[in-house]
């Protein structure tokens, strides 16, 4: 059994360590200079008495001096870019195999947060009521590929296209056509409203590109450029 140096305890010591205190926070009072009990025997500990130099407040050596003011626009880096290093220059730059994410914090830095919706007109709207849509569902780096939408214009405008891409259970090759087997004939719809039927299923997508012209004018995709 060993003795603790610091409150007395008798312990039993592990074969890794010296025995000197019975816990980790025994041995950091003794280094901090704790006054500590006296043993059982009478001894005075060897730290009794000892204090941490006093370095707060005025007896510290950096007290009264000051920082040179460098920071912002004292800094000698402050403005200074690296051209070298930006956008097609630097090695981590995506180009248009940008995510979903990183093309919307682009569009964002670029032309900023608008609070005025293209479509309707609404103003003085927040970041949640007020998107920035991709016309062509591309998601290119492209800024006259983006337009500044509300919530509704541009859920209207993206639900009937939610993927630039066909499915792949549209025979027709063209948005907005599927064929009717009860009519047979060719028939034509957008955003849910019924347009007509015909037989030839490029008269279908005409009359969807003149429907869009009227719902989204510059802004609707067409089938016919």
């Amino acid at each position: 059994m060993n003795k603790c140096e610091n409150c007395g305890k008798y312990f039993k010591a592990k074969p890794t360590t010296k025995g000197r205190f019975c816990s980790r926070s025994c041995y950091w009072k003794s280094l901090r200079g704790i006054p500590i009990k006296a043993d059982n025997h009478g001894r005075t500990p060897w730290n009794k008495g000892k204090k941490i130099p006093q370095i707060s407040g005025e007896k510290h050596w950096c007290y009264g001096k000051k920082r040179p003011e460098i920071s912002g626009k004292n800094h000698y880096t402050h403005g200074v870019g690296r051209p070298e290093m930006r956008r097609d220059n630097h090695p981590n730059w995506s180009g248009d195999d940008i995510g979903y994410g990183g093309v919307h914090a682009w569009i964002k830095k670029e032309l900023g947060s608008p609070s005025i919706c293209e479509k309707c007109g609404k103003s003085e709207l927040n970041t949640k009521k007020i998107h920035w849509a991709n016309k062509s569902g591309k998601y290119l780096r492209k800024k006259e590929d983006w337009f500044r939408l509300c919530i509704n214009c541009h859920w209207k405008y993206d639900k009937p296209w939610l993927s630039y891409k066909l499915p792949s259970t549209n025979k027709s090759g063209y948005r907005g056509v599927c064929f009717n087997k009860s009519k047979k004939r060719w028939q034509a719809t957008i955003s849910g409203k019924f347009i007509g039927r015909y037989k030839i299923k490029e008269e279908a997508a005409r009359a969807y590109d003149k429907e869009a012209k009227k719902l989204w004018g510059k802004m609707a995709v067409l089938n016919f450029a």
